[in-house]
């Protein structure tokens, strides 16, 4: 007859599984104490890398707060930096604009009603000849034309840049 298949478990258990070892307690727990010394010694070891790591995180929190602080500042000075380019900008394009019409209403007015205590240039020597007055007045020309060949440079740089003539 063949043995069921409780009789087999139960012949298991009653034999023995291999050597049996004693353990003295006091043994034991000296192994568990050690055990325990070595458990304690890394959380230790954890939370202080855990207060330095939060340490560093503060530190580093501060240090943000100083740079974006910083970067602000530098924002609101290179804001105001343009803002005074902007305004001589237009100081700039205002006084070309008189210089230019009080150009033309000199150019355009007799030499004999031109202010003689402002004048555009430097005194020339008397005319010795008609074709002297002719040459001044051809100088006179040449120069107005550099002048406004000049302004439509500069308002053409000007509107490139996005800046609206005055």
């Amino acid at each position: 007859m063949q043995p069921s298949t409780n009789d087999l478990r139960s012949n298991r258990l009653r034999e023995p599984q291999g050597p049996c070892i004693t353990i003295d307690p006091a043994t034991l727990t000296a192994a568990m104490d050690r055990i325990r010394s070595h458990v304690h010694h890394w959380l230790d070891r954890l939370e202080a890398l855990a207060d330095a790591t939060s340490d560093i995180d503060h530190a580093t929190e501060q240090e943000r707060a100083a740079l974006q602080a910083e970067i602000e500042r530098h924002q609101r000075e290179w804001e105001a930096q343009v803002e005074a380019l902007d305004h001589d900008r237009r100081l700039l394009a205002e006084a070309w604009e008189r210089l230019e019409h009080e150009q033309i209403a000199a150019l355009s007015l007799p030499r004999s009603q031109v202010e003689p205590s402002r004048p555009l240039r430097p005194p020339a020597p008397p005319p010795v000849a008609g074709p002297s007055a002719e040459r001044d007045d051809m100088v006179d020309q040449a120069i107005l034309r550099q002048f406004e060949a000049l302004r439509r440079d500069v308002r053409r740089t000007a509107e490139s840049r996005g800046h609206a003539s005055p």
